[in-house]
Formats: C-alpha cells, structure tokens, sequence
C-alpha cells in the first residue's frame, strides 16, 4: 500500500471520528435542553373534585344574654355547672353575704341533731309501760345505761340515751303523754330551728332563672354591646370589633356588690354579624336566603338564613340567623367563618392553568408524545387557587357556549401545564 492510500485512510477514520462525535454531542444536547426546560413546565393531573365557591370574614356571635349581677358583697354559691341547660325558675346561684353566720349554722347543725334524737326517742318510748312505778324503773335502767355510755366514750349513744331519760321524765310528771316533756322539748327546738333558717336566709341572696337557657359563668362584658335585642340598631358605622373584658366566675369565688355573676343565654336563635369589605362578593345574596357556612376550620358546617344586609362604599353588612348547633359557640364571641355561595363539581384544576387564547378560555396539556395541545375548557366555578370544569362526553368533547361547535376538551388524568402562559400550542417538551 502506497503512502498517500494510507494517508487518506487516515483521514476518513478520523473524518468518520469526528461525525461519531458529533452525533453524540447532538444527541446529549437534545436530551439535555428539555430537561432545562422541564423545570419551567410544572405539571399536575386533572382529577374530578368539588370546590366551594366562599366568602371569607370575621363573625361576631350576637345572642340574648341575660346578665345577672351581685345585689351584695359575699361569697358566691354556684348549683350549675358551666354549659349546663337551666329551666325557668331555677335556683342558679346564691350569695352569702359578708356578716358572719358560721355560728348560726352550727346551731341549725345541733338542732337537727337533736330533733331527730327525740324523733328516735319518742319511736322508742310507745314501748315503755306506762305504769308509775315501771316508769321509774325504766328511768332507773336508762341511768345506768347513760352511765355505760360515757365509760364507753358513746357519745352518739349518749345523746340517744339523754333523750330517753327526757321522755322517763316527762311520763313521770303525766303518764298520759298528752303534755309531756319530749312533746315540749320538739315543740321548742321546731321552733328555733324556723328562727335560725330564717335568720340564716335573711343573710342569703338566691338567685333564680327568669328564663330556660344555657348557664354560663363566663363573661365576656360584651354582652351588651352585641345583643339579639339590639339588630335593628346595627349599621356599617356602629358595627366595630370591641376588646374583650372577661370575667369567669367559679363556686365560693368573694364578689362585690354590682360583680358579674352568671349570665342565662337563650339558645333557640343566635345570629353572626360581620363585615365584607368588598360587597361584589355577596351581591348574589339577599335577604331572606338561606345559606351555609362552616367555622372552626371547617368541622362545624350550619345553615341559617340571611337576617339582614346592608351595603355602603363598597363594603357590606351581613347577619346571618341560626336556630341549631348554638351550644358549640355559646361561650365563643369572635370567629372565623367561610361563607358558602356555591358548590361545584366536575374536573379541578389550578386556577392559573386556564388561559385565554383568541377569545376562548382554555387549558394547555402534554400528550403522550410530548407535544403541547391547547384545550378549550368551560368553567363551573372558582376560588383563589382552583376552578372546577365542565367534563366532557365519552371522548372527552364539549359543546362550546357560543353556536354548536364542540371541542376536544381536558379529560381525566390529562397531563396539565400548571402556568399556562409559558408554553405554546405544538411545543415539544420532555
């Protein structure tokens, strides 16, 4: 082989080199730049859901609060508990006041005592004979055994025993027993003990529900501020947030005279006021309607009726009216609430995936080959982050509002483009 054959078979290797090389190269860059790409065309799945259409505020619980006040300086007595359910007529709390009564007590004690030994005493003495001299043993016999009692250090037994010998005596003076000793001595300390309830009582303030409805002992000192008595009087101008005075109240607690002390709430109807600062929001509600909101993040959904609207510069007032679940917000004065206009269901997407492209709403997909199509879509309904669209028939086809054109639309589990705005129809992403 001459010199110039191999030089020039030198030349095609490496020529033949240098095209491997660069297939190679344009291979690893076709694969390389979508991936750049990817990382600007996130991506989701459509899926069927249901979104809910909500006006978002600060509810005020407005209700008929009935506030009780301290009529003395005292220690307070509670019968309820804090929740409870009360009847009308029902003793809720009592004062003691300040004058010391401790001894009065003991007294009322020591009478109770006594009475009921006496009671046991004359059940006892119907047994006894009635004859003189029987009597006078049995007195004898009941000496003796007062003084086993108190060797014995008895002294519940003593007591009994006292009264026996009351009895002994009293039907030593008339064996008859129509004026005896026992039937004075019951007499006389019934009639103390009238004295010392009285005297007791007269020391004592009782205080009694004027109407059924929950007991709290827990105020909030806004109870005036936003009453059910008050909803007519309720404007745009007067509707303010009020700071919170709490005051809880709790069995023996000293109050003073003009103190909170309970407060009885009528649990039938309650109302959530609050305002919208943007009254576009709620122009489909009117008076009368009925709507749902949920509170507490969601775990408590109730439905009321719109009590009252009022609309000014741009902002509203809106009360609503309720008739159950008042015993989960009873003792709650401020909360959050979402106020449901509407309900949808169908395919959900991100709400920033929908476009407008020439005039017509639609969605950007990937299809399986990698290519971008442009999907005209109907929307249902939105809120700040989500939309629910039309699904379409069998294959996926809509009929678009305007004339009788259908199109292919989104169908479940379709690739989506999450930013819409950053691809075009035909592109080709990895």
């Amino acid at each position: 082989m001459s010199k110039e054959e191999r030089d020039r078979k030198r030349k095609n290797k490496k020529r033949l080199r240098l095209i491997l090389i660069f297939f190679i190269l344009a291979y690893l860059i076709f694969r390389t730049v979508p991936t750049f790409y990817a990382t600007t065309f996130k991506t989701t799945l459509a899926e069927e859901g249901e979104l809910e259409d909500v006006v978002k505020a600060e509810g005020v619980v407005i209700k008929k609060e009935d506030v009780y006040k301290s009529e003395g300086n005292g220690k307070i007595s509670t019968y309820y508990k804090e929740g409870d359910r009360a009847g009308a007529g029902k003793k809720i709390a009592s004062i003691s006041l300040t004058d010391d009564k401790s001894a009065l007590e003991e007294e009322l004690k020591e009478i109770n005592v006594k009475i009921e030994n006496l009671k046991k005493a004359d059940k006892e003495g119907k047994s006894l004979k009635t004859d003189k001299k029987e009597v006078k043993e049995n007195l004898s016999e009941t000496i003796e055994l007062l003084q086993d009692k108190i060797s014995k250090e008895d002294f519940d037994g003593v007591s009994l025993v006292k009264e026996n010998i009351y009895l002994n005596m009293g039907k030593n003076t008339d064996v008859s027993g129509e004026n005896t000793l026992l039937k004075q001595s019951l007499d006389n300390l019934n009639k103390r003990k009238a004295e010392l309830i009285k005297e007791i009582s007269d020391n004592t303030i009782n205080y009694f529900s004027k109407e059924c409805g929950i007991v709290s002992f827990d105020s909030d000192g806004l109870e005036d501020i936003y009453s059910a008595e008050n909803l007519d009087n309720y404007t745009l101008d007067k509707f303010e947030r009020v700071n919170l005075k709490e005051k809880k109240i709790k069995n023996n607690d000293k109050v003073e005279t003009g103190d909170f002390i309970f407060k009885i709430i009528y649990n039938f109807e309650w109302y959530i006021g609050c305002i919208v600062d943007d009254s576009k929001k709620i122009e489909s509600l009117e008076t009368g309607n009925t709507v749902e909101i949920t509170a507490n993040d969601g775990k408590d959904r109730i439905k009321g009726k719109v009590e009252k609207i009022e609309k000014k510069d741009g902002k509203a007032l809106l009360i609503l009216k309720f008739n159950s679940f008042f015993q989960d917000f009873y003792n709650k004065r401020y909360i959050d609430i979402n106020i449901v206009k509407a309900k949808y269901e169908g395919i959900k997407v991100p709400l920033k995936s929908i476009c407008d492209v020439d005039g017509l709403k639609g969605i950007y997909i990937k299809d399986i080959s990698g290519i971008i199509r442009f999907r005209p879509v109907i929307v249902l309904g939105h809120n700040d982050e989500y939309a629910i669209i039309q699904e379409g028939d069998g294959n996926n086809y809509i009929k678009l509002k305007d004339g009788d054109e259908t199109r292919k639309t989104v169908g479940l589990f379709d690739e989506i483009i999450i930013n819409g705005d950053s691809v075009k129809e035909g592109q080709i992403v990895d």
